[in-house]
């Protein structure tokens, strides 16, 4: 069944996305760093290892995320596996569609919130049409095992949009500091994925009766 996601907790998000934008991120700079991959084979590499790390640290403290579906739920586990191979073509495609749609950076002001909203954008549409029409799908825990068998493209991918565009700004600003540059990278994703988290999910909450992103669980 269809049902609209309505509101998240904005805490539980932040320190979801915090550990996934400091393990993806600090994977990235490691492997541009000491690996000479194709920059595609970098975002799929730092997206898998990055997720694992991420989703293994908030399995282990015991992370959740709350929110209303339109109920009160909390979701206590996501498919390590899925959710680490997902990510990694992910960030692959992101990667690619960066590249594609890198004049948009010049934007005088909002060039780098403009970037990081309209690559996501198009990445996540790309990838969220795929996933609804494929078998395999991504498992988590809401009290039982269910698998979200579909969702809302447009909403979804605008949602994603919108973190990207707060998270992005925030990650470069890290490269005008004086650290080590490993350091550099997970300090980045540890602050603007926490900050950047609870913003984003503070107005996603305020848009989601206009949105309305629904989610087929099974």
């Amino acid at each position: 069944m269809k049902k609209t996601l309505t509101w998240l907790h904005p805490l539980d998000m932040a320190l979801l996305l915090m550990l996934l934008e400091a393990g993806t991120f600090f994977f990235v700079g490691f492997l541009q760093l000491y690996a000479s991959f194709h920059f595609l084979v970098t975002g799929f590499l730092a997206g898998v290892a990055g997720t694992v790390l991420a989703l293994g640290v908030w399995h282990i403290f015991g992370g959740k995320i709350r929110g209303n579906y339109p109920d009160a739920f909390t979701l206590s586990h996501i498919n390590v596996a899925y959710a680490s191979v997902a990510n990694g073509i992910f960030l692959s495609v992101l990667f690619f569609v960066e590249d594609v749609v890198s004049a948009l950076t010049a934007i005088p002001y909002i060039g780098t919130a403009a970037f990081g909203f309209g690559a996501t954008v198009i990445a996540v549409l790309f990838l969220l049409i795929i996933y609804n029409l494929q078998p395999w799908k991504l498992h988590v825990t809401i009290g039982v095992s269910h698998k979200i068998a579909s969702v809302r493209v447009v909403s979804v991918a605008l949602i994603a949009g919108l973190y990207e565009a707060i998270i992005l700004p925030l990650m470069l600003a890290h490269f005008s500091l004086s650290l080590p540059a490993l350091m550099t990278f997970a300090l980045a994703g540890i602050v603007s994925g926490f900050i950047g988290g609870m913003a984003g999910t503070v107005v996603f909450n305020y848009l989601a009766c206009l949105l309305r992103p629904w989610i087929e669980l099974q």
